[in-house]
């Protein structure tokens, strides 16, 4: 779900952000640069567990990352599309903030949870994951 709803580029994940770095030209403290679909989804263990559309291999993904003074990302804007699976130009802008934040993550009591689906969302259909 999150591709769909948010971005399928993780700058946070190191391997990520290096690829994108050496594929940029820097401006100050802002980054542009592109890659195909087929060298991010080498490189991202993000990527391939988020992107649930099927994408040619070719089609190239651009990007503009804004780094804090300590390197970290504070903005991306990713462009792509694909029109051969009907994508036509999508952009998706993502903040990120917060960081070096203290914070506490805790399992919802086991009460709380199911692993059924709700009876009014029951219609609800995702597209087939990509095979790979």
């Amino acid at each position: 779900m999150t591709a769909m709803k948010g971005d399928f580029i993780n700058p946070a994940e190191p391997s990520t952000l290096k690829a994108m770095l050496s594929h940029s030209k820097r401006s100050g403290s802002t980054y542009k640069g592109s890659m195909t679909v087929k060298e991010l989804l080498r490189v991202s263990a993000w990527t391939r567990a988020t992107l649930w559309w099927k994408l040619a291999s070719g089609v190239k993904v651009n990007w503009t990352l804004t780094v804090t003074p300590a390197g970290l990302p504070r903005t991306m804007s990713t462009r792509l599309s694909s029109p051969k699976v009907g994508l036509g130009p999508v952009t998706m802008e993502t903040t990120y903030s917060g960081w070096g934040a203290k914070v506490s993550i805790k399992a919802p009591p086991a009460s709380e949870t199911t692993t059924e689906l709700d009876s009014d969302k029951a219609l609800l259909r995702l597209p087939p994951a990509p095979k790979r």
